[in-house]
Formats: structure tokens, C-alpha cells, sequence
């Protein structure tokens, strides 16, 4: 006895015989007459390739439902028993009893940012102005003007800036400004600030580079006599001669060096943890300085709106000009300390 003996060929719902010539299609298993095959020339059981399901022998104790009427037949049955319509002309009917019931998708974890946003729009965070009245002070100044000139970021800085207002406190931890103090600087426009500390920066460098050079100035005039270094920037620049001058220039400053390093690594630590503290502080006052001009131009409220949103927010180049300054001011820096130790 053949295997799909009993289960309905799936073009013609006619239940398979001993005898009968079965085809089967290698992708879902569901099972023909050679005949009918032939005459679809492929598998009909759209359904299952869609989901990617194969034909399993319990499909044929699924009664076939009349898409005219809607009554359920016996498997097998050609035509509707109570209104004669066909039935085999409308095989994928069986298919759609045995596809998989369509449940609804799982509900996906709220992300943090999901759940913050909800919170904030309990609180009322929602608002342009962080569910504050615009029209209040913050020193001499509308909240509103100075919430359009923040721009971004509007929810973490105006309730510190309300604290530095009200309580007169200068301190408040920003960690970006903590890690990189120029660079935040910089991004929120305060370029005369971040130009100072970019300079300050590079400069206490300064002894750092100088012990550098004395600790790797040996290998490489080593390496430029054997001429292993001819290719190098440095050889293409300087002779064995010249770097072992300046060499000595250092080893005989050695002391003093090490000290002026561990001075300005120190002075770096402090500059830093400064900014991270006042960093907030500083963009405070910066930002009530910028607002004040803005209103003492006398504009109409939707244009001073405007001239806000113009003068303050953030610059990514104005950030990507300061990283670029420090390299320059690096490079220039050592070029510097070369050519004064060669004097």
C-alpha cells in the first residue's frame, strides 16, 4: 500500500489509490495524481510554500469548506453537498484549513529610550519648554527665549539652569564636559573658551613630548646609523649629528623635564575635573549673556525666536575644527621643541 493511499491528489480531491500514479512535490510533500500534475505543471499548494510548512497525513481528515456556502464536506468530495457548487476547483480551500492559525506578533520589550519617553510625557516633559511656563523668569530673562537658544538637550539643562538661578549653586557634574572639556565647549559655541583650553592642552604637552624624544631618540639615531631608518620622516629631515645634540640638550635637563611633566599632568587632572564640575555652570552664564544681546535688539517675538535658535544650539564643525586645531598645535608644538633644542 503506497504511502499517500487514502489522501485526496490536491488538484482534484480525488482520494488516492493503490494503484494510481502519485507524484509528490519535492518542496512540500503534497501529494497528485501524475495526471493533474501535468496539467498545473507545478505544485498548486500556494499556501504551503509561502509559510515554508510541508504536507502532513492529517491533512486528509480535514473536511474541505465550500467557499460558496461556507458547509464543511467530506475529504474528497468533488462538488458541495448542499449547493452543488465544484469544489475541485478550488483546492488551495484545504491548504487554507491546514495553514498554521495566524497569531498575533509578540510584543516586543520596551526599549529604555521608550520607557524614558514615557515618563517624561507623564511628567509633562513633552512640551517644547519641558512642561514649564515659558513666560517665567530665569534671571532677567524669558524661560522661552532661553529654552529656543539651548535648543538641544533642552530637558537636562533647564532644570540646573533654574537651580543655578534660584539656589546659587556653580556646580553641577556634566561628564562629557569632564572627558572631553574642549571639545563640549566647542560644540556648544563657546569657541573663545575652547580655543583657550585647546591651547592650554597642547601646551602642557610640551614636557611630555620632550621625554618622548629623550627616550626614543637613542634607538633611531642607533637605527640611522646602521641605515634602517633612511626611509623615516626624521632621517629625511635631520642628520644622526643633529639629533644626538639635541639629545644631550635633554639628558642634561632630564630632572627638570620629569618634574614638568608630572606638573602638567597634575595641572591637566585639575583643568579637567574643574570643567566636569563647572562645565554646566560656564555654559549657564554663557547662555544668559548670548540671550541678553539677542533681546536688547529690540525684535519682534517670532524673529527674536529665530535669531535664538540661530546663535545658540550646537556646531559639529566648530567640534571637528577643534579637533583638528590640536593636531596642527601638536605637530607644531614638536616641530618647535626641535628646532630650539638645535639653536
Amino acid at each position: 500500500m503506497g504511502i499517500h493511499t487514502g489522501d485526496p491528489c490536491f488538484a482534484c480531491q480525488q482520494i488516492l489509490q493503490e494503484n494510481d500514479d502519485v507524484v509528490v512535490c519535492s518542496a512540500c510533500g503534497t501529494p497528485y495524481h501524475r495526471a493533474c500534475w501535468q496539467k498545473n505543471g507545478a505544485c498548486i499548494n500556494f499556501a504551503l510554500h509561502e509559510s515554508g510548512g510541508s504536507w502532513k497525513k492529517a491533512q486528509a481528515e480535514v473536511p474541505c469548506v465550500c467557499p460558496n456556502c461556507g458547509t464543511k464536506n467530506d475529504p474528497g468530495t468533488v462538488s458541495c453537498k448542499n449547493c452543488g457548487a465544484s469544489l475541485s476547483e478550488t483546492p488551495y480551500q484545504s491548504s487554507w484549513q491546514h495553514a498554521p492559525e495566524q497569531t498575533e506578533p509578540e510584543k516586543q520589550p520596551e526599549t529604555f529610550r521608550q520607557r524614558m519617553q514615557q515618563a517624561m510625557d507623564q511628567m509633562g516633559f513633552d512640551e517644547q519648554y519641558c512642561g514649564m511656563d515659558q513666560e517665567e523668569r530665569l534671571g532677567e530673562e524669558r524661560l522661552g527665549d532661553v529654552a529656543d537658544f539651548v535648543a538641544k538637550n533642552q530637558v537636562y539643562y533647564l532644570p540646573k539652569f533654574l537651580r543655578f538661578d534660584r539656589r546659587n549653586r556653580k556646580f553641577s557634574i556634566n561628564f562629557t564636559c569632564l572627558f572631553f572639556p574642549y571639545l563640549y565647549f566647542a560644540y556648544r559655541k563657546m569657541w573663545p573658551l575652547a580655543l583657550v583650553l585647546t591651547l592650554a592642552f597642547a601646551l602642557m604637552q610640551l614636557p611630555q613630548i620632550m621625554l618622548t624624544l629623550q627616550v626614543s631618540l637613542p634607538d633611531l639615531i642607533a637605527a640611522m646609523e646602521s641605515g634602517d631608518a633612511s626611509t623615516s620622516l626624521v632621517a629625511s629631515l635631520y642628520t644622526p649629528e643633529t639629533l644626538q645634540t639635541i639629545l644631550d640638550r635633554l639628558d642634561a635637563h632630564v630632572i627638570l623635564i620629569e618634574n614638568a611633566t608630572t606638573v602638567c599632568n597634575y595641572l591637566d587632572i585639575c583643568i579637567t575635573l574643574l570643567c566636569g564640575l563647572f562645565g554646566n555652570w560656564f555654559y549657564y552664564r554663557y547662555v544668559m549673556r548670548q540671550v541678553k544681546k539677542v533681546r536688547e535688539e529690540g525684535l519682534s517675538l517670532p524673529v527674536r525666536k529665530v535669531r535664538m535658535q540661530q546663535q545658540g544650539g550646537t556646531n559639529i564643525w566648530l567640534l571637528l575644527g577643534a579637533v583638528l586645531l590640536e593636531y596642527v598645535l601638536m605637530v607644531a608644538l614638536s616641530a618647535a621643541v626641535m628646532m630650539i633644542l638645535m639653536v
